[in-house]
């Protein structure tokens, strides 16, 4: 019971990460991107959040696989 409390800590750290990453990916985007982007930072927020989650994702499927 106490491993399933461990595992929630994890997804709640690992969700916040992914959260405050894609922040800060979208906000150093907004220098490079167009001032029209400005007006869509919660697309840029979004897009770089998802790229942020897959990321992990493939560094977290590359590690099983190099763990086997």
């Amino acid at each position: 019971m106490a491993d399933s409390g461990a595992e929630k800590s994890n997804l709640i750290k690992e969700v916040i990460n992914i959260i405050i990453g894609g922040a800060l990916v979208g906000l150093f985007s907004l220098f490079l991107l167009p001032t029209k982007a400005i007006e869509y930072w919660w697309l840029v927020w979004i897009v770089s959040s998802t790229s942020v989650l897959v990321w992990k994702l493939i560094r977290k499927r590359v590690n099983l696989s190099q763990k086997k």
